[in-house]
């Protein structure tokens, strides 16, 4: 059986087991339209008529009435007997916890996420009566009970709750901040899927979920909507965003229900943690009101690490934080450095030239077979699609090229994007937090809009690459045809049940997550990020998962995951909840979006269009041919192998960068680091016969000299003293490349030149472990040691005992934060240095980082911070 996996299906996914084929077409032309689609969302959802208002009305002030009745005695418990509480629910056993939770939830979820199981469940019966039009899916039964709980509250589960901190975590900001804090939230985390269960629609209303006027009296008022309201209520994903503190009727009495049912069981939590403390006195003068105590959490150990999947999952019971700016930029400033510091590995290294381009190649559609077991014609021929490039080998030469100049713009772009925002939020706010329900300033709420339509188009546009790759991924590629013969970009996937079940089981979350993306229906960011944390599971849990994602891939969706960490932190800012005037008009929004979306447009198509000469592209080729054994032991042979590859990529440059340039131009921050940062270009001197030396007895050899620690390959002394690349033609003449070093320069002179990147900072002590790893990262050459393979572990700890934090983000990115002076256990690294976070991506499927890739690193942690061998000695 066969599935289109683009079949227009409001809020659906894929199902859990996949069907024996998954179709995965490159348009949605045989997908449903979007007046069915509204159709379907129609006769699905329950329509409120006017005789049954005054009865809806009435329900909605009993239920508000019972949550703040839970809330106040909540509150009152919490304010006399909250550490009291901590104490006690911290010494309980896993059993003691679960038998308190089930007493006051009968039949609480189980597993982590209940509300995925229940979609899938749906979904497969769903595809079935699909096949035989959209209205058959009115014969799928809604869930009510505890499956409607499970798909209302899905953090309300055994799994998490019975860990030590969700619950204490709760209990703290629900008792300690009204109701209407949450009620964004509540709605943000329930399911995109009203389908499955009841939800209530009242045409021409909104409810007012903004308690800070005059509760609980107005909570959850129905009130006509205005019409301005209205059209982005109804018009866009009220998830994301409270208007003026209103929503829709269906997801206001959604959150109600939430709230009235998440009040009522930690009122009863609360009371069996105390059992021993007599109703009355549990809110009475005999206890007087306590200091809050800290906050536990599962972050923050003693080893300095911190993970982004128990941040996200204890923000998920904590009250609701201010959008982070700052940390916004400083991921996004990492992650365009890194951007950069690839674009610049790629103009300096042959051999990362190289392994890029033969990622490029292995993850190609036209490798895939199609339904015959033929590959493409552009292999068997060697034309490709008519043209007159040679091969396909040739067509890909520069592809790597043209990607990172891409990646470096739009990285670069979003850095401005947020460094905008906040220089706007300092002019108006005096850098003063933001208040739920005050106004924005107009320039700030426009300014956070682009930046949403930014990072959302961004997420949209590294979907469609990561589709295109993932499927022709080698370890995919075996359960993957081409739809036809000459079709590129639509795959049949043909996963069996006797499949493996890592392949079937990441099959089934790329389907989820193609599908949202083509789709790009409400609620798609919250699915985009909910998938991506299943997929971290996913590789952390199922075996041999990580045999079923190649490094090139995972390094993709770990750029995906960033961006949608991004983007969660904007979705939950809470201003927006009762900012009414920040609306703006549509008009001046869609001016907005447009003007960002050509502004992106004209930046990247001339760039991803342009194909270079068929000179050019055979010299690329050229150089993935031959050798560059910068893992090797310096000798003639070696040094001479090396020499000619860096003359095979200068060439390669100097001839991309010719054609180029009049032709469309390059980016002006993909100019910058080419050319204006002062990156120095480093290249292999001469081979020189090192002399025999003679020592007696007594005479111990000296060590090598701490500056050839800061030698960028292989063990091989570094010259600057290059052809300069062919340059932008501009008034202004730039120094690009540091002093030049005269090609006579001896080894020993050299190696006392000044090193790239920040001035030395002052010496780290660090333990053996720790310097082994940066000995590899900045290899000492010899005839006696070799360079090897770091263990992932040993350089995570090296960089512990330098003075870092270090946070697991999804995906294989780890981010490094150096910690302030002031800091326990800081090494103070940083003593006049750029304060800038790095990221670097976890060796995949293995656990050792290459030598190439450790050399590489080393680099990059120079550039940044200024560090060589001579950094780090050993703590006595």
């Amino acid at each position: 059986m066969e599935s289109t996996a683009n079949t227009r299906l409001p809020f659906s996914e894929l199902p859990k087991s996949p069907p024996m084929g998954i179709r995965v077409e490159s348009s949605l032309a045989h997908s449903h339209t979007l007046p069915e689609t509204r159709k379907y969302i129609e006769a699905v959802s329950h329509r409120v008529s006017a005789d049954e208002l005054p009865l809806l009305r009435s329900e909605i002030k009993q239920t508000t009435a019972r949550i703040y009745d839970n809330w106040g005695l909540l509150e009152h418990i919490v304010q006399r007997h909250e550490a009291l509480i901590q104490k006690r629910w911290s010494k309980k056993s896993i059993a003691k916890r679960r038998e308190l939770l089930l007493a006051a939830w009968p039949n609480m979820a189980r597993d982590r996420r209940p509300d995925i199981a229940l979609t899938n469940r749906a979904t497969a019966l769903a595809a079935k009566l699909l096949q035989q039009g959209w209205k058959k899916l009115l014969q799928l039964k809604q869930y009510e009970g505890s499956q409607r709980e499970a798909l209302l509250m899905p953090y309300m589960n055994l799994h998490n709750l019975t860990k030590t901190e969700p619950l204490l975590l709760m209990i703290n900001a629900r008792a300690r901040q009204p109701p209407d804090v949450f009620s964004g939230r509540d709605i943000q985390f329930s399911t995109i899927r009203f389908d499955l269960t009841k939800w209530l629609d009242l045409s021409g209303y909104v409810m007012d979920l903004n308690g800070t006027q005059s509760f609980p009296e107005s909570y959850g008022e129905l009130r006509q909507a205005p019409k301005e309201v209205s059209k982005v209520i109804f018009s866009a994903d009220s998830r994301l965003t409270l208007v003026g503190g209103v929503v829709s009727v269906g997801d206001g009495l959604w959150a109600l229900e939430i709230q009235d049912r998440v009040y009522s069981f930690l009122l009863q939590m609360a009371q069996k943690i105390l059992h021993d403390i007599p109703y009355g006195d549990l809110t009475g003068t005999k206890y007087s009101i306590q200091a809050e105590p800290p906050l536990p959490s599962a972050n923050f150990p003693e080893d300095g690490v911190v993970t982004l999947a128990n941040t996200n999952l204890e923000a998920i019971y904590s009250s609701p934080a201010q959008m982070d700016l700052d940390r916004l930029q400083s991921l996004l400033t990492a992650m365009a450095s890194e951007a950069e510091d690839k674009l610049w590995a790629l103009r300096e290294d042959p051999g990362r030239f190289s392994e890029d381009m033969e990622d490029i190649r292995a993850h190609r559609s036209e490798y895939v077979l199609d339904l015959f077991g033929k590959q493409h014609s552009s292999i068997t021929t060697g034309v490709c699609c008519g043209s007159d490039i040679r091969s396909l080998d040739n067509l890909l030469s520069t592809e790597c090229l043209r990607w990172s100049c891409a990646k470096v713009e739009y990285w670069c772009g979003l850095v401005r994007d947020i460094t905008a925002l906040v220089e706007i939020k300092a002019q108006h706010f005096d850098n003063r937090d933001m208040q739920p329900g005050a106004p924005l300033p107009e320039p700030f709420a426009l300014a956070l809009c682009k930046l949403h339509f930014a990072l959302s188009s961004v997420v949209q546009r590294r979907l469609l690459c990561l589709r295109n790759v993932v499927y022709s991924s080698p370890p995919l590629r075996p359960y993957v045809r081409r739809a036809s013969s000459e079709t590129l970009d639509g795959f049949i996937i043909k996963v069996k049940e006797k499949s493996p079940r890592h392949i079937a089981e990441f099959v089934r979350i790329l389907g989820f997550l193609f599908f949202e993306q083509a789709t790009k229906l409400s609620g798609c960011i919250g699915c985009v990020q909910l998938l991506l944390e299943e997929y971290d599971v996913f590789i952390n849990t199922v075996p041999d998962a990580q045999q079923a994602v190649s490094s090139f891939v995972a390094e993709e969706i770990s750029h995906i995951t960033l961006l949608s960490e991004c983007l969660r932190q904007i979705n939950l800012f809470q201003p927006f909840k009762g900012a009414s005037n920040t609306v703006l008009s549509m008009k001046g929004i869609r001016d907005v979006f447009m003007a960002h979306v050509d502004e992106k447009r004209q930046e990247s198509a001339a760039l991803l269009d342009f194909v270079p000469s068929a000179e050019t592209q055979s010299i690329a080729v050229a150089l993935t041919k031959i050798p560059y054994p910068v893992q090797k032991k310096p000798s003639a042979a070696n040094v001479q192998a090396m020499q000619h590859a860096e003359m095979l990529l200068d060439q390669m440059w100097d001839a991309w960068l010719a054609e180029i340039e009049p032709r469309t131009g390059l980016p002006a921050q993909v100019k910058k680091v080419l050319f204006q940062q002062g990156r120095q270009l480093q290249r292999t001197p001469a081979w020189v016969q090192p002399e025999p030396v003679e020592f007696n007895n007594m005479a111990r050899p000296q060590p090598p000299f701490p500056e050839a620690l800061v030698q960028p390959f292989g063990g091989i002394a570094i010259d600057d003293n290059t052809k300069a690349p062919v340059r932008p033609v501009e008034k202004a003449k730039v120094k690009t490349r540091g002093t030049a070093v005269p090609r006579n320069l001896t080894m020993d002179e050299f190696q006392t030149a000044e090193p790239e990147g920040p001035s030395p900072v002052q010496t780290i002590q660090v333990d053996r472990r720790a310097i082994k790893v940066f000995s590899a990262l900045f290899h000492i050459p010899s005839s006696t040691s070799q360079p090897g393979e770091v263990p992932w572990n040993d350089f995570l700890h090296a960089m512990r005992s330098a003075g870092f934090w270090m946070e697991k983000l999804y995906g294989s990115v780890w981010q490094f934060s150096p910690r302030r002076g002031n800091d326990n256990n800081s090494n103070n690294i940083h003593m006049g240095v750029d304060m800038r976070t790095i990221l670097f991506h976890e060796p995949h499927p293995h656990s050792r980082i290459p030598f190439r890739q450790a050399r590489r690193h080393g680099r990059r942690l120079a550039r940044a911070y200024g560090w060589s061998g001579q950094t780090f000695v050993l703590k006595h």
